[in-house]
């Protein structure tokens, strides 16, 4: 007679693992994501989101290692999407413990694969992620320039979602330059957009665009 009960794969595990880290619910998230590695210790995924998690705890070690592992792999496997992943992370990993020079670094490379990829909405992101090391350079010129571009690609590319999240960061860098009229101009356009999103169902959140970055 065969077994009703259904194997379970890394997978099974991992996909569990994803509304709950959108939702916070850290310690399940590294519970699923140790299963999912049980299974298998090779299992890319999951070393890529228990670096992020530990990340937003601010537990920089452990994320560190986490990272540097799904590095490995991917560099293993040669899977140039995911190398891109994790360059981006450990740059992000180095804007929270505010090493921008490194953060700089890693942002390049990132920028670097994604562009031979042709990916629009990871290029975007990557230059939000440029953009938000050298504000907190506060060189905002240079800023300025990388959120224009990622602006541009996802108006043109209709990526309402973050289209809205650069306007806010636009209207936050120019806050902190206590330019306010035109900090004022984008979160007006934030505001629009961000009511567009809801009546399709999509509620964002700025404070929590650490996980919009990594995930």
């Amino acid at each position: 007679m065969k077994s009703s009960k259904t194997k379970l794969n890394p997978e099974n595990y991992f996909d569990k693992s994803y509304d709950l880290f959108l939702t916070k619910q850290f310690p399940e998230v590294i519970h699923l994501c140790k299963k999912s590695l049980k299974l298998d210790p090779k299992f890319r995924p999951a070393y890529l989101r228990l670096g992020n998690v530990f990340s937003i705890l601010h537990r920089f070690d452990e994320a560190s290692d986490y990272y540097n592992r799904f590095l490995r792999y991917s560099l293993e496997s040669e899977d140039q999407f995911d190398i891109s992943k994790a360059y981006n992370a450990i740059g992000y990993l180095h804007i929270l413990k505010r090493e921008v020079k490194d953060a700089l670094k890693y942002f390049y490379l990132t920028l670097d694969i994604l562009k031979t990829l042709n990916k629009p909405k990871e290029i975007a992101r990557s230059f939000n992620n440029i953009a938000l090391a050298y504000r907190i350079d506060n060189n905002f010129e240079k800023s300025l320039s990388f959120y224009q571009k990622a602006l541009e690609i996802s108006k043109k590319n209709n990526h309402l979602d973050r289209t809205a999240y650069y306007y806010f960061n636009l209207a936050i860098m120019f806050k902190e330059q206590k330019k306010y009229f035109k900090a004022s101009w984008y979160m007006r356009k934030f505001i629009k957009l961000d009511k567009v999103l809801k009546k399709k169902g999509f509620y964002l959140s700025p404070k929590d665009q650490g996980i919009s970055a990594l995930e």
